[in-house]
């Protein structure tokens, strides 16, 4: 028996829980050791129910004492949390059972325990209040949380995202709800990236819309795929409401677009002006002659003498407005061009990159074909880029009705016989009914918007790199645009091309 006792004791010691026995009646009261040690009280003093009401905090006395009277005069078990305010001010939280085992009504007898929960209350207060954090940072962040059990695809929504996808808070989350909030577009998208969790790819990083209450929504989708001990796989993530930001880089594109049209028509303003007033004299001078001339050769007799030097003097002034036209469209050009050695791949990548905002918003997928090893090229970096995100911006523009299926535009560089060539084929509007030929010229557009200057400025470009440029029509639809440059085989081996500045 004091084995037994002692081992008690100890387990008591260890779960902080102390017994208890009480007989209303006859105002008998038993505890443990550890049950005085819960309460706060010395060992050995006669316990009371009076001296338990006395460390019971102010706020939980009313309900407590109307537990201890239902227990006494009814014999109602008790089933309790509440409080202790001990004397040095330190709250305690205590879990109290107490257990009627007496035949008689009225005559209870109770058994129970006393256990100090305060850990454990703290710990659920401290996990509330980071529960109400998380909450409200997700609120004011717009970003909702996820976890997806791969095997089973159990799914657990957090309550903004439940919000984000316009679901009821608490509802059962499948891919079926999901499917039907994505936009219609945007599936095929969502359908690879499952495919990629599923088959334990890359952890998950993609933007798609959702369709909520009659309006778009555009959500960026992070994950992270967790493998568990068990060999299983479980995706959690977050869903941030991204729709602000893009709505505003839509403006901010929008503007940046009038802004560059703005600057282009200011730009052929000033050389409109430019080239009238340095024109304008020898045009005077070429009218001037001209009709001196014909006074003269409408003389009787003639003045041949003199109509072959007033000839002589239009031609001067029409070789003047040449070269005054020629000056000018020197001055309006870049400058003095810096040919040096370059990787064509890694700047058709830069490109890609810069119209990345483009693509997207067109929801457009570019397909990179690049020749490896990478072809090095000698010219001019700047020019030859402008050309390819010229013939780029083509086949964004060319595919705005296309069906989403077929937005793609295709970027390859092949390497030939003496020449590397670039290509962007796309499945736009195509080339049908269109002069090709014509196509280079300056000022002519096939854009209803078109000023008819990119391409002309493409093939300038490229000829000055004693290159070629050209256009055809896809067979199945849609345009290809490429050009080629002059290429040394030799070139393609060399780890680190010197560069030639001229």
């Amino acid at each position: 028996m004091r084995r037994s006792a002692a081992l008690m004791a100890q387990a008591q010691r260890l779960t902080v829980t102390g017994s208890v026995w009480w007989r209303p009646a006859t105002n008998d009261i038993y505890w443990s050791d550890e049950a005085y040690r819960v309460a706060g009280q010395d060992v050995g003093i006669t316990p009371s129910v009076e001296m338990m009401l006395d460390r019971c905090h102010p706020e939980d006395l009313p309900r407590i004492q109307k537990l201890i009277s239902n227990a006494m005069n009814r014999g109602e078990n008790v089933d309790v949390e509440h409080r202790l305010l001990m004397t040095d001010g330190a709250v305690k939280y205590v879990h109290v059972v107490l257990q009627n085992i007496g035949n008689n009504p009225a005559d209870p007898e109770f058994i129970g325990a006393v256990a100090d929960i305060t850990e454990r209350k703290l710990g659920e207060e401290q996990l509330r209040r980071s529960d109400v954090l998380l909450r409200e940072g997700q609120r004011i962040s717009q970003t909702g949380t996820f976890s997806w059990k791969v095997e089973t695809d159990e799914i657990t929504f957090s309550e903004e995202l439940n919000r984000i996808f316009g679901f009821e808070s608490g509802r059962v989350v499948d891919f079926d709800a999901i499917g039907q909030r994505v936009y219609e577009e945007d599936l095929p998208l969502l359908a690879i990236k499952m495919a990629d969790v599923r088959q334990g790819g890359d952890n998950p990083d993609y933007e798609i819309r959702l369709f909520v209450d009659g309006q778009i929504k555009h959500v960026r989708v992070v994950g992270r795929i967790i493998r568990h001990l068990d060999g299983t796989m479980e995706c959690i993530g977050a869903v941030q409401d991204v729709s602000a930001q893009r709505i505003a880089e839509l403006g901010r594109d929008k503007l940046r677009s009038e802004l560059s049209q703005l600057a282009r028509v200011t730009s052929l303003s000033t050389m409109a002006a430019s080239i009238a007033h340095e024109v304008n004299q020898p045009l005077a001078g070429i009218i001037m002659n001209a009709s001196a001339s014909l006074r003269m050769l409408c003389a009787n007799p003639p003045n041949i003498t003199g109509a072959v030097e007033t000839a002589k003097r239009t031609i001067r002034d029409g070789n003047r407005a040449s070269d005054v036209i020629l000056r000018l469209r020197n001055l309006f050009k870049r400058g003095v061009a810096t040919v040096e050695w370059l990787d064509l791949n890694d700047a058709i990548r830069e490109l890609i990159g810069l119209a990345a905002s483009d693509l997207q918003r067109g929801r457009i997928l570019l397909i990179e074909e690049l020749s490896d090893p990478p072809p090095f090229v000698l010219g001019d970096r700047v020019q030859l880029q402008q050309v390819i995100m010229n013939l780029l911006r083509n086949s964004i523009d060319a595919m705005t009705d296309t069906a989403q299926t077929q937005k793609k535009i295709f970027v390859r560089t092949v390497v030939g016989l003496g020449e590397v060539r670039v290509v962007v084929e796309d499945h736009g509007v195509g080339l049908e009914g269109t002069d090709v030929e014509r196509l280079f010229d300056a000022f002519h557009t096939t854009k209803p918007h078109g000023m008819g200057i990119g391409l002309s400025v493409s093939r300038s470009i490229i000829e000055a790199h004693k290159g070629k440029i050209w256009a055809e029509p896809r067979p199945s639809g849609g345009a290809i645009f490429g050009f080629a440059l002059p290429f040394d085989k030799d070139s393609v081996d060399r780890p680190s091309p010197p560069e030639m500045k001229t």
